[in-house]
């Protein structure tokens, strides 16, 4: 069989290859810049989530905060939180509001991937994106693999027993305070959020945290999938997928430059 080509590395090549017969089996590696144009910011640019970060604000003991002033990745690790949610729950507090009122919609990227599901393109969705805007497209649920999880659930990251998130996000509203000044209404201390199950302070959004395990439903797909795929459009390729499709398949990347 005559392989797919990818004529040239560019916008128009890709668009070109893209609207073509000979692209059938469309994979999409999707990362931060997907979501950017909608308003969330993204964790590691200059005016992303770590370098704005408010760290004398944050509720954590002096050694916690000079670790998260070091490296700020320590207010998303597991290991921290299993010591204390606050910092976790302070920095994700806006977000945790944001997804639950639906302030942010999917972007033209979003749309591309739809478009490609709409024409009988599109095989697989792989994101890396926490904030769930790829589950508000008309793309089957089963195509879309959120590898990070979603902000939009809410478990015990202790026991597992997930919670119903509209009430996780009243008690993050009444209880989380706000580092970022936007919110009057906010408390003025926090108290973390207690499971109803086990009784742990360690309620969270369902997302992975550095140090932590991926979402088992991540391992119950068909991963080989995205392998044999006749062409790979990747936005943001993660190490922990798959490294080497198949030789003849066109790879695009595309990313934003800070």
């Amino acid at each position: 069989m005559k392989a797919p080509r990818l004529v040239a590395n560019s916008r128009e090549g890709v668009a070109g290859f893209l609207r073509s017969e000979a692209c059938a089996n469309v994979g999409v590696l999707a990362g931060a810049g997907v979501s950017v144009a909608a308003g969330i910011p993204d964790f590691r640019s200059p005016t992303g989530l770590y370098a704005t970060l408010p760290v004398d604000r944050i509720s954590a003991t002096a050694a916690q905060r000079e670790l998260i002033r070091r490296e700020p990745t320590y207010v998303v690790e597991r290991g921290m939180f299993l010591q204390t949610a606050l910092p976790y729950l302070e920095v994700r507090r806006p977000f945790i509001l944001g997804t639950h009122e639906g302030r942010w919609r999917p972007t033209a990227a979003h749309r591309l991937f739809e478009a490609l599901d709409a024409q009988r393109k599109l095989a697989r969705v792989y994101t890396q994106n926490i904030d769930g805007l790829d589950l508000m497209t008309s793309i089957a649920r089963e195509r879309i693999v959120c590898v990070h999880g979603t902000l939009g659930r809410a478990a015990c990251e202790a026991c597992g027993h997930e919670a119903d998130f509209d009430d996780f996000a009243r008690r993050v509203r009444a209880g989380i305070k706000d580092i970022y000044d936007v919110d009057p209404s906010a408390p003025a201390a926090s108290s973390p959020v207690a499971c109803a199950c086990c009784g742990a302070l360690s309620v969270k959004p369902m997302t992975v945290l550095f140090g932590g395990a991926l979402p088992a439903d991540v391992f119950a797909r068909e991963w080989a999938r995205i392998c044999p795929l006749s062409t790979c459009s990747s936005l943001r390729a993660r190490r922990d997928l798959p490294a080497h499709p198949r030789a003849r398949t066109p790879r695009a990347l595309r990313t934003r430059r800070y």
